[in-house]
């Protein structure tokens, strides 16, 4: 009795010599040579199943899973997902930590890898009175260069706290040099002030080991803060601030006109503000922009020239905080930087680093913010200080 004819769902008679080497995770049905090698279709590294390369799973080496495969693995315990950059771990490489699952590189008291720069990972708020989705949070990146550093990279990321992780960022590269960028978990204005003291700590891991970011040419100080914080009119207001102020975040931000020019551009008509409020998360090209609205859950403030200087850090962070404060409590006819000025000058308890900015002699500025270190540092007018808080 001559065996049965089989046809692959493409309509094709299948060779019978050819029957059950391809199977469509899809249908379950058998597939012709043609179909089962086509170049859209992956086999399973597991089974004789293949899959379209849309739905096909990598395994933790790297091998192709059709979905039923991967199903199987996960439910045995034999897949899990690194909680912290989400890759796809397998025994003996699965650390269980704090009730997770992590990678050898991401688990905690291991030093953290370099992530690529599209990486985000699940956000982990820091606030010491709790969760408030309208409170301001900052995020910082604070690009450095490591051209000339004296330790190992992974012996300065072993000694980051688990609130920093490290990216790549290829603007860093620039003339042979080298860096990354150290970006931090959104931090409430409260807790920054409460852990100043572990941010001089950590500054001056970084500038003992060589790393640099004020006297190096690539390198800048990003500040995001979470947009949940902003109405549209206080949005608005911040805008016309920063834009309608060129000299005063020239001053701030201790960037040059031709550096702020191509990675913080000023150059925004004040009557194009509330078209960019209105289009705030859509544009995708404000990335250069003094203040980027391009990103979905942040306004990121971009003005500023990169610095590992505790004193710079404290002076970038009290300017967030206090232009989004004098932004959200004044009038749009009350935003020049005279006014701000006095206004911060007024508020020195508050903004007690970023008032002695802008009220010191240009030696003086150079002095103290100028570098990476402090050629002189006040100690007396910086311990304790207390940041306000929105």
């Amino acid at each position: 009795m001559p065996e049965p004819l089989i046809y692959c769902e493409c309509g094709n008679q299948i060779d019978p010599a050819y029957v059950g080497a391809s199977r469509s995770w899809t249908t379950g049905e058998m597939l012709c040579e043609h179909c089962g090698t086509s170049e859209d279709m992956v086999h399973c590294s597991n089974c004789s199943f293949v899959c379209t390369a849309e739905t096909i799973r990598t395994g933790p080496d790297g091998e192709c899973l059709c979905s039923g495969c991967w199903d199987s693995l996960q439910s045995q315990g034999l897949i899990h997902t690194c909680a912290e950059c989400s890759i796809h771990v397998a025994p003996p490489n699965i650390i269980i930590a704090r009730s997770r699952y992590y990678c050898p590189d991401c688990a905690p008291g291991n030093s953290q890898p370099v992530h690529n720069y599209t990486y985000n990972p699940n956000w982990q708020f820091r606030d010491t009175a709790g969760d408030n989705s309208t409170e301001l949070y900052l995020g910082m990146e604070i690009e450095v260069d490591t051209t000339n550093h004296t330790r190992e990279e992974r012996t300065i990321r072993n000694e980051l706290p688990d609130w920093l992780y490290i990216k790549s960022d290829s603007s860093l590269l620039e003339g042979g040099r080298s860096g990354f960028e150290i970006v931090t978990h959104p931090l409430s204005i409260r807790w920054i002030g409460e852990h100043l003291s572990e941010w001089d700590n950590i500054l001056q891991t970084l500038y003992d080991s060589g790393v640099r970011a004020k006297e190096t040419p690539t390198c800048g100080f990003h500040i995001h803060m979470s947009k949940a914080a902003f109405t549209s009119f206080t949005l608005y207001k911040f805008l016309k601030l920063v834009y309608g102020n060129p000299n005063l975040i020239m001053l701030v931000s201790q960037r040059d006109r031709e550096s702020l020019q191509r990675w913080a551009s000023l150059s925004i008509s004040q009557s194009s503000l509330i078209t960019r409020v209105k289009q705030c998360g859509q544009n995708r090209n404000d990335r250069h922009c003094a203040v980027n609205l391009g990103r979905d859950t942040t306004v990121e403030l971009r003005v500023f020239k990169g610095s590992i200087n505790p004193l710079t850090f404290r002076k970038n962070i009290e300017f967030a905080t206090a232009a989004y404060i004098y932004a959200r409590d004044h009038t749009p006819n009350e935003l020049s930087g005279t006014e701000f000025s006095r206004w911060v000058l007024n508020h020195d308890k508050e903004f007690r680093t970023l008032a002695r900015f802008l009220n010191s002699p240009e030696s003086e500025r150079e002095s103290l913010f100028g570098y990476d270190a402090p050629q002189a540092y006040p100690i007396d007018w910086t311990r304790g200080v207390k940041i306000a808080c929105a």
